[in-house]
């Protein structure tokens, strides 16, 4: 009589042997999928920002090319482009030296 109960639940259920391959495949797949969305949308975006920001040297070129209407402030931005940075780091030195020369 087991036997008999036995082979009437194989022939029943078949599938249920099989049932727990298919649905982790298509897990697996779906999620490959929304993994390989969510790389190419973080990749436009990227770009896009990329492609959107000047970099620094637009960015100074434009500072450049901007017209002052005020004429106290082109004076003073004619000013700052007239001053020599050079040789700040020795004059910052030379005062270094005159500070600790007057504190001794």
């Amino acid at each position: 009589m087991e036997n008999q109960n036995n082979s009437r639940t194989e022939t029943e259920n078949p599938i249920k042997k099989d049932s727990g391959v298919g649905p982790i495949i298509g897990s697996v797949i779906i999620i490959i999928l929304i993994i390989l969305g969510g790389l190419y949308f973080w990749s436009y975006t990227i770009n896009k920002q990329k492609s959107e920001t000047p970099n620094q040297e637009q960015k100074v070129e434009q500072v450049n090319s901007f017209e002052i209407a005020d004429p106290e402030l082109a004076q003073i931005n004619n000013e700052l482009n007239a001053t020599s940075t050079d040789n700040i780091d020795t004059e910052l030195n030379q005062i270094d030296a005159e500070i600790d020369a007057a504190i001794e």
